[in-house]
């Protein structure tokens, strides 16, 4: 952590601005990108196997799981679109 940077009156994104370029800008949108589709993927996965298990096993648990995960998922849907939506309007 850089403590200066922490008890300057500026924002951090005018902060970054003044240190990064665009190619800078743009791996870090890239890579934010592709750890959010990796992390959808993965829950995405995680809830078709509780799915399955629980209608092989009938474990009430898995059932919870499985909503819980499903939730996620929408949540992080509905969390992008916001952003993405606001991200198109004031910039």
């Amino acid at each position: 952590m850089d403590f200066f940077f922490a008890f300057t009156q500026s924002s951090i994104d005018s902060q970054a601005e003044k240190v990064t370029d665009e190619r800078d800008r743009y791996i870090a949108m890239k890579s934010s990108r592709k750890a959010l589709l990796i992390t959808n993927y993965i829950i995405g996965a995680a809830c078709f196997i509780a799915m399955f298990l629980f209608a092989v096993f009938k474990w009430e648990q898995l059932l919870t799981v499985t909503i819980t995960l499903c939730a996620v998922l929408f949540l992080v849907l509905f969390v992008v679109v916001g952003r993405n939506s606001y991200y198109e309007k004031h910039e």
